[in-house]
């Protein structure tokens, strides 16, 4: 097929991929007026078209993600037919899927940082969670489970944006399609034990397909290895602990990770909000801020683009704009053209001008340029001048000020005693302030949880709290009573000292 084949209104540029049942391709929409977008189609494969099952789940894929709106999932702005062949007009993403990333990093030797990795996952468990929870206009639930997500089905932008894609196989209460007795829907490298036993699905299976990718990002390697090698292991063995391939993986992530990977759905994460909110709480413990900018450095470094650097305030863009701190360094600018602002070195001495703000121009080669306007030597020496009588009067008049005031002397000088400022209060828990010696500010992060969640922690006589719980305590030993309804058990643990503790308590 010719790049310039037309499809409808839409001129077919490039193509992108083939998959089991779809071609996609990089097209444009052109109107009136200059109007020119780019997007992407996706039509079923010519000897699939008359398979009405294919159909059906094309159809589906098409109807379904067109209700689903939502940032991080990738849109869908038509459903079309030309010839008696169905195509999908959706949103172009320009960027990279994770399955890409993942292979540059490996063929680059280089590990993906793991701040970076959690965000991306962070982003795709708020993409499943709204897809899980989406109900009709009607308030009928759909029950959707997407089935097959994968690195290949996660794209990011090269401006850091997350974007879920390819429902095609997607599991929905209202699909006019049924999927076949006996037939495995996915991936198998990232399927649960009970997809692939062909079980009744729910949402958890998508929770340990993202569990197998975070994995995966942070090793670059599968937890449960290929084909139906991954079948074996899925269904019988434990994934292997990831810091033997990455040694600095926190506990606390691996603990995750750990609950995600579980062989029964009902000891994973319920849902994806709550994975979101471990991985959300991962990061904070850690300090690092990292958003759609800081993925969007990244993804660019690695693909050997320029930075973007956003430039509303042109004086103070240098001091404000500083590059994201990376492994290997960021490719020259001038690897691809694109416009930079070029300041001009610091100015020596003093400059007094009535002229408001620096002039800004384009040059030949594209580059903006910030040029200050040009200044006399008469008016520097005249400011200078200036200055220097300033100073004189100033130092004259501050001499006789002190003559005076010492002139003056009080027989009985005042004693000011600074009041005794209390100790820093405690942030309280409700309404019940913790113990200082349970929140200490100077002490160690503290991560407490417990299997089941929602148990009171009282320490000393005192509730602080509900698990998981979070606090700062000093290295040393502690006991706590954890209570539930008319249950209670005391618990003793050991705070080492190390940035982060994550204590696991029995309950």
């Amino acid at each position: 097929m010719e790049a310039t084949q037309t499809l409808g209104k839409f001129k077919l540029v490039r193509h992108i991929a083939t998959g089991g049942m779809a071609e996609i391709w990089l097209a444009e929409q052109v109107g009136p007026g200059g109007f020119a977008k780019e997007l992407v189609i996706k039509r079923i494969l010519p000897h699939l078209a008359q398979d009405q099952q294919f159909t059906n789940m094309f159809l589906d894929e098409a109807r379904l993600v067109a209700q689903l709106t939502h940032p991080k999932i990738a849109q869908i702005y038509e459903l079309g037919q030309l010839d008696g062949h169905y195509f999908i007009a959706m949103e172009f993403v320009e960027g990279i899927d994770v399955a890409g990333i993942i292979e540059q990093a490996q063929a680059k030797n280089r590990m993906l940082p793991i701040g970076i990795v959690v965000k991306m996952i962070i982003d795709t468990l708020e993409a499943l969670d709204y897809a899980h929870d989406y109900t009709s206009r009607d308030g009928q639930p759909y029950h959707l489970v997407h089935r097959d997500v994968t690195p290949h089905n996660v794209l990011v932008s090269n401006d850091g944006i997350v974007k879920l894609v390819d429902f095609g196989v997607a599991k929905a209460k209202q699909n006019q399609s049924k999927t076949q007795t006996g037939a495995v829907k996915g991936k198998f490298a990232y399927m649960a034990p009970e997809q692939i036993q062909n079980r009744e699905l729910d949402r958890r299976v998508d929770i340990f397909a993202t569990g197998v990718m975070l994995y995966e990002m942070l090793t670059l390697a599968k937890p449960f290895g290929e084909d139906l090698a991954a079948v074996s292991n899925i269904l019988s063995s434990p994934a292997p602990d990831p810091r033997t391939l990455r040694p600095d993986i926190p506990e606390l992530l691996w603990q995750i990770i750990q609950k995600s990977l579980a062989k029964n759905p009902d000891d994973r994460f319920l849902d994806a909000h709550s994975m979101m909110l471990e991985l959300q709480n991962y990061l904070r413990t850690t300090g690092e801020f990292v958003g759609d900018r800081e993925v969007a450095s990244f993804i660019r470094e690695l693909q050997g683009l320029p930075t973007v650097r956003h430039t509303a305030n042109i004086a103070s863009s240098q001091s404000r704009v500083t590059p994201m701190e990376l492994n290997t360094p960021v490719p020259p600018i001038d690897s691809k053209p694109m416009a930079t602002i070029a300041t001009p070195p610091p100015m020596q001495g003093f400059v007094a001008t009535a002229q408001v703000g620096p002039i800004v121009s384009h040059n030949d080669g594209g580059t903006l340029a910030v040029e200050l306007p040009q200044k006399s030597n008469t008016t520097l020496i005249v400011v200078f001048v200036v200055l220097l009588l300033a100073l004189a009067v100033g130092g004259v008049a501050v001499f006789f000020l002190v003559i005076d005031e010492s002139k003056a002397v009080d027989p009985k000088p005042a004693v000011i005693t600074q009041p005794t400022k209390p100790d820093k209060p405690v942030k309280p828990i409700g309404k019940t302030p913790i113990p200082a010696s349970f929140n200490h500010p100077d002490g160690r992060i503290v991560y407490l949880k417990t299997a089941t969640p929602d148990i009171t922690v009282e320490f000393q006589g005192t509730p602080v709290g509900t698990t998981p719980l979070d606090t700062r305590l000093r290295p040393g030993d502690y006991t706590v009573v954890l209570k539930k309804g008319a249950k209670q058990v005391s618990q003793s643990f050991k705070v080492v000292d190390k940035t982060v503790n994550s204590i696991d308590l029995k309950f």
